[in-house]
């Protein structure tokens, strides 16, 4: 367990040096999401919506981390971050995540994916770029009961 003044130095990069999408439609599509949702809470100061942010759910611990394409985070003001340090947050989770499935995500892998963001509070969101959204039943159910 790290100490309060470990904590203190611990670096958490803003960059994983991943690609944001593997080729032009699933950019396309983390585009399209992240533009969309934006517009659409525009007018509330409590909506956070980014688009590749590197997401660290425990202080003390930046190997626990994660990028998703795009996620939403309710009752924290808008503004610029260079990633989500969640015990900064609240300690509140995004509460929407969408990954864009890409040709070498296999469903084992993003089922492995949402279960680590499902762990920390999310609801999960899967879209398959190719063939319309897919939402799983947990997600449709929490979706309805923040909206």
């Amino acid at each position: 367990m790290p100490t309060s003044t470990d904590v203190a130095q611990i670096t958490y990069p803003q960059s994983d040096g991943q690609p944001i999408a593997d080729n032009t439609k699933q950019f396309r599509w983390i585009v399209t999401i992240q533009g969309g949702l934006d517009a659409l809470f525009r007018a509330d100061p409590q909506v956070v919506v980014a688009g590749d942010l590197l997401w660290y759910p425990i202080e003390g611990h930046p190997e626990t981390c994660m990028a998703p394409d795009v996620m939403v985070a309710f009752g924290h003001p808008k503004g610029d971050r260079g990633s989500y340090l969640q015990w900064e947050e609240g300690g509140i989770a995004p509460q929407v995540v969408f990954e864009i499935r890409s040709p070498g995500n296999t469903i084992a892998m993003q089922t492995r994916t949402s279960s680590k963001r499902s762990a920390h509070g999310t609801i999960w969101n899967r879209r398959n770029g190719s063939s319309g959204p897919s939402y799983t039943p947990r997600c449709r159910t929490r979706l309805a009961s923040i909206g």
